[in-house]
């Protein structure tokens, strides 16, 4: 009896010698320890009850402190918007033409072909035409004494340049097309005074790439690049066949016939009187630059006028 009680006070007290019974008098006034807090975060938890000796009851133990929590997750990166021309328009291809960071917009790679346009004949609306339009009452190319022989013939000539078509025609074309007739790269019209204004043209900005060349293939005429009035052809001709006759940044496709081979309507009026550029198979070298501009009333249709469209990214 006195080595198990020796034992059980030593756990509690220590011991060096076997007592007996009746000299174990523990001390029943201290309480017990309070019982250990839980560890979870939030609301203390309750400490259990300690057993202080034989009889003295704990208190129960304050709870510890909940761990901080984590910080967040930095968010995903976003999926950024469009950076490249679509290929699912219709007309011709398009090359993407770069403003300065990351803006940019597209412009057809050729000039609009007959091919391309008969189908427009086919299939465009005359609804939705837009202020100045209201005698259009018929796109297909109009053959007169200002398309002399020049006649329409997509099925003898599908990739040569459509002409003998009005401005009507050609804004309403490139609307059909989920394009828009080239005008200002902030969107709608080009004012007359801004028509040389690479930052603000976009026909002429795509000829002259932001403004660094006169003409699309460099700074210096050069004879017999373009299909203009000293080449061997009497007429507009196969649309890319010149393909000395071209200009565009690293990387993207070239865009061919900015000088010469027909004139291109753009999105640039004054009253009636609206804007066509680039010379065509008649010009000469100072009407086959970038910076040449012609203008013509909108109803009028000529065997060397024809046009192209660009497009702007959603923003």
């Amino acid at each position: 009896m006195r080595v198990a009680l020796c034992f059980s006070a030593a756990l509690v007290f220590g011991c060096s010698s076997l007592i007996g019974l009746d000299e174990f008098k523990p001390d029943l006034s201290v309480a017990g320890a309070g019982g250990v807090g839980g560890d979870r975060g939030g609301t203390a938890g309750a400490g259990n009850s300690g057993s202080g000796g034989l009889a003295g009851t704990g208190a129960d133990g304050t709870g510890g402190a909940g761990n901080i929590g984590g910080t967040g997750n930095t968010g995903g990166g976003g999926t950024g918007g469009t950076t490249t021309c679509p290929t699912n328009l219709k007309g011709p291809s398009m090359s993407r033409m770069t403003l300065g960071g990351d803006d940019f917009f597209c412009v057809d790679t050729t000039e609009v072909t007959n091919a391309q346009y008969e189908e427009f004949v086919t299939f465009g609306s005359l609804s939705g035409q837009p202020t100045g339009c209201g005698f259009n009452t018929n796109y297909a190319p109009q053959m007169g004494s200002s398309c002399g022989t020049f006649a329409y013939d997509p099925g003898a000539k599908p990739n040569y340049p459509v002409t003998c078509i009005d401005w009507c025609d050609a804004y309403m074309f490139c609307e059909w097309a989920g394009k828009r007739l080239c005008g200002a790269v902030s969107g709608g019209a080009v004012a007359a005074a801004d028509r040389t204004n690479a930052s603000v043209d976009q026909w002429h900005n795509a000829c002259s790439l932001n403004g660094s060349r006169a003409f699309p293939y460099g700074n210096s005429y050069a004879e017999g690049r373009c299909n203009d009035l000293v080449s061997p052809t009497a007429g507009p001709f196969l649309c890319g066949g010149f393909n000395t006759c071209s200009g565009n940044y690293p990387g993207e496709a070239p865009v061919f016939d900015m000088s010469g081979n027909v004139q291109e309507w753009e999105n640039s009026c004054s009253g009636n009187s609206c804007s066509a550029r680039g010379g065509d198979w008649l010009a000469y070298q100072s009407t086959a630059a970038c910076a040449q501009t012609v203008t013509a009333n909108r109803d009028v249709r000529d065997h060397h006028r024809g046009f192209r469209c660009c497009w702007d990214p959603p923003n």
